[in-house]
């Protein structure tokens, strides 16, 4: 048997490594999905496996967590052989802001919101998941002991709310990780049409990756004035230099200068109109960059085209994001809107708080077009 079976979203990642990394320290037995499903696994047979071997279940909480039906169908799983917790088969772990309802609110979590100290996040988990019988301290081990992995909460940033409804995209994905990690500063240009997703790429890339840095600071790019204004306020927030200092580009080479003698950092530049709009503001030294554009011609970074959804993925979308579990509908839906990223969250999310069906929403859409634009 598996002692913690470890539940998780992929804008998680991080809190579930350290978890586990913390569990395995202390002589358990975990299960995680990113270490234990090979490739070329079956992904549902491998998850089936996993729940009916574990002997306690690890809910690692936020609001892409509780939205998502994969979780859902885990947990539920695992609620039905302990349905009052009086085997303490579901052990919650909040690491996001939100409020479990429904089965699991009268679940006891162990809530690291807002704890920085990872020795603190340590003893709470710990404590949480209280004493037992197996060994407390690592067998010896044959090798070099892994390093620990990094405390996602003790990493600075601002970035925004990660998206609970974000599908797909995990080539992408992947690419953008092969390119971040291939020198001493690695530049990396998502490049598309406007509504195809390429800060939300970012903005999930940051996410997940949120413990492998120090800093991780989004910039507004779309004007050499709000780039100047970000760079400015991150060095202010670094203490790089004085609150009072007004003048724009000394407070920007400031943050360039810290960035420079400062390692493991990421920075976004967000909506950046061409490169010479940002090359002389680019920082130097240990980290990474990701610029999000319109524009192709990138000469001296590494782009990436940032192109429609799947078939595949774009129907997903539809039927997570709506709530509308009508494949067919959605299919012929996502080829309607042309597999566009920001045209299907904004019909998924229409049809979400109207309460209309797929089916619906593709008819009215039909009539619409038709009228709008006539048959050819």
């Amino acid at each position: 048997m598996t002692d913690f079976f470890i539940s998780y979203t992929g804008a998680d990642l991080s809190w579930a490594k350290w978890i586990d990394f913390v569990l395995r320290g202390k002589g358990y037995i975990t299960r995680l999905q990113a270490y234990d499903f090979p490739a070329g696994s079956n992904f549902v047979a491998e998850m089936h496996k996993a729940i009916q071997e574990c002997d306690r279940t690890v809910m690692v909480l936020s609001p892409p967590y509780l939205t998502s039906k994969f979780c859902l169908a885990e947990w539920t799983n695992i609620f039905v052989d302990d349905p009052v917790g009086a085997a303490r088969k579901l052990l919650g772990v909040r690491v996001g802001e939100c409020q479990p309802d429904g089965l699991l609110k009268t679940n006891v979590y162990c809530d690291l919101v807002g704890i920085q100290d990872r020795d603190a996040a340590k003893r709470l988990l710990l404590d949480a998941i209280g004493p037992s019988g197996r060994p407390t301290t690592e067998p010896d081990f044959p090798g070099q002991p892994p390093p620990e992995p990094r405390f996602p909460g003790a990493t600075r940033h601002n970035l925004a709310a990660s998206n609970p409804h974000f599908t797909g995209r995990a080539e992408l994905l992947e690419r953008l990780e092969r390119a971040l990690t291939s020198g001493p500063v690695a530049l990396t240009a998502l490049h598309g049409l406007g509504g195809i997703g390429k800060s939300q790429t970012a903005l999930e890339y940051a996410w997940r990756h949120l413990a492998d840095f120090e800093l991780v600071w989004w910039l507004r790019a779309e004007s050499v004035e709000g780039l100047l204004g970000g760079l400015g306020g991150l060095a202010v927030e670094l203490g790089a230099v004085a609150p009072e200092e007004t003048n724009a580009e000394t407070r920007a080479r400031a943050a360039l200068a810290w960035l420079k003698a400062h390692p493991g950092w990421l920075l976004v530049y967000d909506n950046a109109e061409t490169e010479d709009d940002v090359k002389d503001w680019l920082p130097q030294g240990s980290g990474a960059v990701i610029l999000t554009s319109r524009d192709g011609a990138w000469h001296h970074v590494q782009p990436l085209d940032v192109d429609v959804m799947s078939p595949a993925d774009a129907a997903a979308l539809l039927t997570e994001r709506s709530g509308d579990p009508d494949a067919k509908s959605a299919a012929e839906l996502a080829t309607e809107l042309g597999y566009l990223p920001l045209a299907l969250e904004q019909a998924a999310a229409y049809m979400f708080a109207s309460h209309w069906s797929l089916a619906r929403y593709l008819k009215t859409y039909r009539t619409r077009h038709k009228l709008d634009f006539g048959t050819f």
